[in-house]
């Protein structure tokens, strides 16, 4: 057995992780090309797409553990990211939950509040892995002879 082998670090995520992943990365695919489709297509979604490109190496990493640059970076990507996701629909000319004129306004609240929950619910564990991958604590971080 060679050194590398004897040093390489094996942290092995689940099926499920691993699907998720390539759900997420034909859904972050087709939201970027709608996004382009917008008439409104501004400064806002030409930072948006790159910031995603990026978080999505990132759980690429976590997902399949692999290092990919350095844990410091990942971890303050995280916190930009983080901000940036939570700012972002602010500013955005893009309105992410219109109503729709053939619905009652009920019916629209429940549609919109059925969508932002579904939103979080989907992306909440694409920033946890992110969040995980850059954790001093994350254990393919911990040996440096890699």
């Amino acid at each position: 057995m060679n050194e590398y082998a004897e040093n390489e670090i094996k942290i092995e995520r689940s099926i499920l992780w691993k699907m998720y992943f390539v759900l997420l990365v034909c859904l972050s695919a087709l939201g970027a090309g709608l996004t382009y489709s917008e008439e409104n297509f501004g400064i806002i979604e030409i930072i948006d797409i790159p910031m995603i490109l990026i978080s999505t190496i990132g759980l690429y990493g976590y997902v399949f553990s692999k290092r990919i640059h350095k844990q410091s970076f990942w971890f303050s990507f995280f916190l930009v990211y983080l901000v940036f996701s939570f700012v972002s629909p602010f500013l955005s000319e893009i309105e992410f939950l219109s109503d729709d004129p053939e619905l009652s306004d009920t019916e629209n609240k429940i549609g919109n509040i059925f969508g932002v929950v579904f939103a979080i619910t989907f992306s909440l564990p694409a920033y946890i892995g992110l969040l995980f991958y850059g954790l001093p604590s994350n254990k393919l971080w911990k040996d440096d002879s890699l």
